[in-house]
């Protein structure tokens, strides 16, 4: 199973590259750039926990980092195609008489998002924008780590820390909403500042693995941005 893993995360790779270069030729008019951002993520409807602990899943905070290519042959409209490496994931807390266990699952996607997106104000240097497009996102690392605390907060160690890839599918889908700035810094570069949306489409967690439980569950994956970008026109 891991080397068919292996083998498709080669061919994606090969894909995405070959994507890249093709996207980028054909567009005439557009730029290109590096972003970089903060992200807090949980998880939706039901979710992979024992069925001894009833606890719900909690926000946390990751980051992601990625470059992003856009085409435009108009002047407030035009496609943008980003290749972002994505953290992301949840936690929840057991709490005991003695402590605090703390299950931090991290999951880490290499996403692809390609969103239309429409520019207003397209006469003067800022240029507010709104965006929405699909996503699929390829699983490459999923943790868990479990630390231990106390009930003050005081004291936090890291009990232990496994790979649990085993549990989660390698492909999902998502969707994108989001609304931005682009500002020139200055005739070559500009700044491009959003704030976005992404609603997990499909079931995170793979089902038809015998390590789940009992019980299927069905699980949702959401994500809030905030990106800052760097581009120049070609």
């Amino acid at each position: 199973m891991q080397k068919l893993k292996a083998h498709f995360k080669l061919k994606l790779g090969i894909g995405l590259i070959a994507f890249l270069c093709f996207f980028t030729a054909s567009a005439q008019i557009g730029s290109f750039g590096v972003k970089f951002g903060l992200n807090t993520s949980n998880f939706a409807g039901e979710v992979l926990v024992s069925e001894s602990n009833d606890d719900t899943y909690r926000w946390t905070d990751r980051n992601n980092f990625g470059i992003l290519v856009t085409y435009s042959k108009f002047d407030n409209l035009a496609l943008t195609a980003e290749f972002n490496y994505v953290n992301k994931g949840s936690m929840f807390q057991s709490i005991t008489q003695r402590n605090v266990l703390e299950r931090n699952i991290r999951l880490s996607y290499l996403e692809v998002p390609i969103m239309a997106k429409r520019f207003f104000l397209t006469g003067e240097k800022v240029k507010p924008n709104v965006f929405t497009g699909p996503s699929i996102n390829f699983l490459f690392v999923a943790l868990e780590d479990i630390n231990e605390k106390s009930l003050a907060g005081l004291e936090i160690r890291n009990i232990d820390s496994y790979d649990i890839s085993n549990l989660y599918n390698p492909i999902e889908l998502s969707w994108v909403v989001g609304f931005g700035i682009h500002y020139p810094i200055t005739k070559a570069y500009w700044a491009n500042l959003d704030f976005r949306f992404s609603g997990g489409i499909t079931d995170i967690t793979d089902n038809d693995n015998d390590a789940i439980g009992a019980e299927k569950v069905w699980t949702r994956q959401n994500t809030f941005t905030v990106n800052l970008a760097i581009t120049i026109p070609y």
